[in-house]
């Protein structure tokens, strides 16, 4: 698998918010900010997300109110929940894990892959976008 860039170490902004709860499981997956303003995982799925992510959750906060650790924007490695290939227009499944742009519906996408992942529960990588939405054609 090739990836893009000359090196292979995730690179970008980094910013910290509250976790809603223990997401000591999802690091490298796709965060949303609820109403009251901490973040939690993706919850996509059904080729409609209704809430922009914000980032990927680059650390593993075990309980609520924990600090979670954020990537923004830049180069991020991404947990998938299905095979992507770079170039792949990437969003995020039901668990916050990266899978391809679905051929329908208007998503709330991640980013562009960088690094292909062969199968779920693969690590990959992105380039995160922010506020990328998509609607397939």
């Amino acid at each position: 698998m090739a990836s893009v860039g000359a090196s292979n170490a995730p690179s970008g902004k980094i910013v910290t918010f509250e976790a809603a709860s223990d997401l000591s499981s999802y690091q490298y997956r796709a965060v949303q900010v609820n109403s009251s303003g901490r973040v939690s995982y993706g919850t996509g799925g059904s080729g409609v997300n209704t809430l922009p992510t914000v980032g990927v959750l680059q650390n593993k906060p075990a309980g609520t109110a924990r600090a979670a650790e954020i990537m923004v924007n830049g180069v991020s490695k991404i947990y998938v929940e299905a095979a992507v290939t770079i170039g792949n227009t990437i969003t995020f499944g039901t668990a916050g894990g990266g899978s391809a742009l679905p051929s329908t519906g208007t998503v709330a996408a991640l980013g562009i892959c960088t690094k292909s992942a062969d199968t779920a529960g693969d690590i990959g990588e992105v380039l995160i976008l922010p506020h990328l939405w998509v609607k397939p054609t």
